[in-house]
C-alpha cells in the first residue's frame, strides 16, 4: 500500500501541492478509494480541515442483471457525504451518475494525481506503436471488453497495434 500512496503524494507534488509530515500542518485531506476512509473521517474530526473524497467509480450496475438498486446507492451516498466536503471523479460520466444517482451535481471532474503522466524519458526502446488502453473491470458489462476482442478478430490482418488491459 505504501506503494500507491506514495504514487498519490508524488501526483499531488506534480501540481504544486506540499505534502504534510507527521505534526505538520496541512490545508485538505485526500481520501480515495485506495486509500482507508475511517483514517481519513479521524483526521478531519481532529484536525478541523477539509475532507475530499474522490469517487473513482459509482458501482451502479446500470442496465445489467448487477444492477444496485437506488437505496443500496443511496447508502453509499449517504456514507459518503456524511463527511465529505468536496467530491471528486475522474470522469463526466462518474459525476452524471452521481448526479442521477445521489443527487449531487456538485462533483468535480479533475485527474487522479497518481494518473499523471509519469516521466517516461529514455524508457521507450522502440518506435512507438499504434495503442490501444482498455481501462476498468474486465468482467463489467458496462466495459464490453468481449466487443474489443470480437473487433479485433474481424480484421483480415494484425494490426500495428499494442494493447493495454488494466482492471480486475
Amino acid at each position: 500500500l505504501r506503494g500507491q500512496i506514495g504514487r498519490i503524494e508524488e501526483g499531488f507534488r506534480r501540481i504544486g501541492c506540499t505534502i504534510a509530515g507527521e505534526g505538520e500542518d496541512f490545508d485538505f485531506i485526500y481520501s480515495n478509494e485506495l486509500l482507508q476512509e475511517r483514517g481519513a473521517i479521524l483526521c478531519k474530526e481532529r484536525s478541523g480541515k477539509p475532507l475530499i473524497r474522490h469517487i473513482q467509480d459509482l458501482p451502479a450496475y446500470e442496465n445489467t442483471s448487477q444492477a444496485k438498486t437506488l437505496a443500496e446507492l443511496q447508502t453509499h451516498r449517504d456514507a459518503t457525504l456524511a463527511h465529505a466536503d468536496r467530491v471528486t471523479t475522474n470522469t463526466r460520466f462518474v459525476a452524471a451518475q452521481l448526479e442521477r444517482y445521489w443527487g449531487y451535481p456538485g462533483a468535480v471532474v479533475v485527474g487522479q494525481p497518481l494518473q499523471f503522466d509519469p516521466d517516461l524519458d529514455g524508457f521507450r526502446t522502440r518506435k512507438r506503436r499504434n495503442l490501444a488502453v482498455m481501462v476498468g473491470r474486465l468482467d463489467d458489462p458496462l466495459k464490453n471488453a468481449r466487443l474489443a476482442i470480437e473487433a479485433l478478430s474481424l480484421l483480415d490482418a494484425p494490426p500495428d497495434l499494442a494493447m493495454v488491459w488494466v482492471g480486475k
